[in-house]
């Protein structure tokens, strides 16, 4: 549990219950992420690396990914699962992709039209996802997927999904309340 102190929760200029909540949900869906993408020790779930990165090319470069790794992985995907797909890669992949161009010499990362989305969301017009479990680019390394991730997993949770418990009354003694995540 995470203890927070009465002092702490009465005394905040912010909604501290708010940020615990928040903090935990973030830490459960990367942990989520993780076991996603590397699989879990107890062969429960299935690495998406073992498996539907196999097919994928870019893994040709020991320092960099092009613009041909690029448009390999692109063009290697189904037609099938087109309108869904979606580039995952690590924040320091993308960061590595940032200077990249195409052939008439033109970015593959452009700046978002709109100032409500983000700065560099989509790559060849498909959106763009931060997965920080993924690999960085390396040789032999998957440091990028694409394709319609939702078609091949499903994650099935009972609702409301994460919930958050608060315990006020067992930690009375020690004058805080206890903050557990829990999921079915």
């Amino acid at each position: 549990p995470i203890l927070v102190g009465w002092a702490e929760l009465q005394d905040s200029a912010f909604d501290i219950t708010a940020f615990v909540k928040d903090i935990l949900g973030k830490r459960y869906f990367r942990s989520m992420s993780a076991m996603c993408v590397n699989g879990s020790t107890s062969g429960n779930i299935a690495s998406i690396l073992t498996g539907v990165a196999a097919a994928s090319p870019v893994t040709s470069a020991a320092v960099a990914v092009t613009y041909p790794d690029i448009a390999s992985l692109y063009g290697a995907l189904d037609p099938a699962y087109e309108p869904s797909a979606t580039f995952i890669m690590n924040s320091t992949t993308r960061a590595g992709l940032l200077g990249e161009v195409d052939t008439f010499g033109r970015p593959l990362f452009l700046v978002a039209p709109t100032a409500g989305s983000a700065a560099f969301s989509t790559l060849l017009g498909r959106p763009v996802r931060l997965v920080q479990a993924l690999p960085n680019v390396a040789a032999g390394n998957y440091p990028i997927l694409y394709g319609d991730f939702k078609a091949g997993y499903i994650l099935r949770t009972v609702n409301p999904g994460l919930s958050i418990n608060i315990l006020r009354e067992l930690y009375a003694g020690q004058f805080a309340t206890g903050f557990i995540p829990f999921v079915r």
